[in-house]
């Protein structure tokens, strides 16, 4: 279930995350070096969409396919090779997608965990789930695939009690402690 609101106000405010997303990584959405006439592309849990439509832009020879729990309803428009899907990636992306078949995955803030008085109000995914889900994204890459997963760390993870869950994924993928208020980005690279 999607525990923020699915409007207006809220598909500006990932758009404007892209935006930060888009500007941290030097402008651009693809970091990775994919070969330069993709075929497949994913992006897990795509949000507001604002990703897939510049990437489908960007990449005309590739099918572009966003991922979320929620229907997508971008609020520009939407090139010819992009396309949504409506489920969620925990119940299998070999299932959705077959064997080999990405040449990149995609995925920002899928460990992000916000806490308030340790309770927990959002939560991406926990050690054992990221391991999970990396395994399958292996499974759907092609050889030579990316895997392009970038997290904010700092100003974005909170909590009054100063402590994240010992499962919180991003204990295993960033370095830095993560109650500092910082707007550092970390991307993780995995080639196929």
């Amino acid at each position: 279930m999607y525990p923020l609101p699915h409007d207006t106000t809220e598909i500006c405010r990932l758009n404007d995350m892209h935006y930060m997303f888009w500007v941290h990584q030097g402008y651009r959405n693809i970091i990775a070096p994919i070969d330069p006439k993709p075929q497949q592309i994913l992006d897990l849990g795509t949000g507001s969409g604002r990703w897939v439509c510049e990437v489908a832009v960007e990449q005309p020879t590739a099918r572009v396919i966003g991922l979320d729990l929620v229907p997508v309803d971008p609020l520009e428009e939407v090139a010819y090779n992009c396309e949504f899907n409506v489920a969620d990636f925990n119940d299998g992306l070999v299932k959705l997608y077959g064997t080999c078949t990405m040449d990149l995955v995609h995925s920002r803030q899928s460990a992000l965990v916000i806490l308030l008085t340790d309770r927990i109000i959002m939560a991406g995914l926990s050690k054992f789930q990221w391991n999970s889900l990396m395994s399958e994204v292996y499974e759907i890459l092609r050889p030579g695939g990316w895997i392009q997963c970038c997290e904010f760390r700092g100003s974005h993870f909170f909590s009054e009690s100063k402590r994240l869950p010992d499962d919180c994924a991003l204990n295993e993928v960033l370095t830095n402690p993560l109650d500092t208020v910082c707007l550092t980005l970390t991307v993780l690279l995995i080639s196929g």
